[in-house]
């Protein structure tokens, strides 16, 4: 890697020494290697899966005396509402045991819950895809205290569980609002997009920055973008400040997701242009700073 001490100087002051920058990018670089707390279960079947334990709401055992049928799915009376139960396996729809357990996911107030077999273990490991999946409900493979783990598309289970159905009216601050997302990662672009369609949002997809800007030479514009900061090529930082000097884009309020968020790195996403910093799994503070950006800049429809 090479440094310029003077270009970072611009961005973290004066008075950062080239010891100190380097320092900073071996610090940024340690916290992407941090580990991420996962969930280990089974269901359908004998192989371990995984699914971030901050996706999931609440961990909990239903009776199947309580699991009811409704419009032809299984329901279950959850906190004064109606929960649907999602199964990895649809052709085991019903356990033979007393207790059903459940990982319950919550989008927009509405939980949904997805019945295992058993929880195995929590674990804090890194979490890096090995193998991709195409298969419905599975993001890809991954390696986990030595064992081949599948690791569980989220929003393919939430998309089942709230069906159109059960979405609620997209808040008035979200509707029709035009949403580019910005992200290299498949898992990222497959658990948000659902859930910002479901809130009213009309959402565009892009796997890189360059794909980004392509849509920006076609002519697209879009009222919203979130992007990420840690992408190959070129990075979210670098992308905020090509399209804050450009003459159609340069007014799109930028919100910036991140694994994680060092004081430096928010500062220099924000000296980029992006208006806040969220954590890429702090799905409801996305929310919040999507709606905050449509009433700032009057995006209501």
């Amino acid at each position: 890697m090479i440094i310029d001490p003077n270009a970072l100087g611009s961005v973290v002051g004066s008075e950062a020494t080239q010891s100190e920058i380097i320092e900073e990018e071996h610090a940024e670089a340690d916290e992407r290697e941090a580990p991420t707390a996962v969930l280990l279960f089974r269901a359908g079947s004998p192989v371990l899966k995984a699914v971030p334990l901050s996706l999931i709401t609440r961990l909990e055992e239903i009776e199947t005396s309580q699991i009811e049928r409704c419009n032809g799915d299984d329901v279950v009376q959850y906190r004064g509402a109606l929960m649907p139960l999602v199964y990895v396996d649809e052709e085991h729809l019903r356990r033979d045991a007393s207790v059903q357990p459940v990982l319950v996911f919550t989008e927009g107030g509405r939980p949904v819950g997805l019945a295992i077999d058993e929880i195995v273990d929590i674990v804090e490991e890194r979490l890096t895809i090995e193998i991709r999946s195409e298969e419905p409900g599975t993001i890809g493979a991954a390696i986990l205290r030595g064992h081949a783990v599948e690791i569980v598309d989220v929003s393919h289970y939430l998309g089942r569980g709230l069906g159109h159905r059960l979405i609620g009216k997209p808040d008035r601050f979200s509707r029709g609002v035009k949403l580019l997302l910005v992200d290299d990662s498949q898992f990222f672009r497959n658990m948000l997009a659902p859930l910002l369609t479901a809130s009213g949002y009309d959402v565009t997809l892009a796997a890189s920055a360059d794909e980004a800007l392509s849509l920006k030479d076609k002519g697209a514009t879009f009222d919203l973008i979130v992007s990420d900061l840690e992408m190959p090529g070129m990075d979210g930082i670098a992308l905020a400040e090509r399209i804050k000097g450009d003459r159609r884009w340069g007014k799109t309020p930028l919100i910036a997701l991140s694994s994680h968020g060092s004081p430096r790195l928010v500062e220099r996403s924000r000296a980029a242009g992006f208006v806040t910093h969220v954590g890429k799994f702090d799905r409801q503070k996305l929310m919040d700073a999507l709606e905050d950006c449509c009433k700032q800049w009057g995006l209501a429809a």
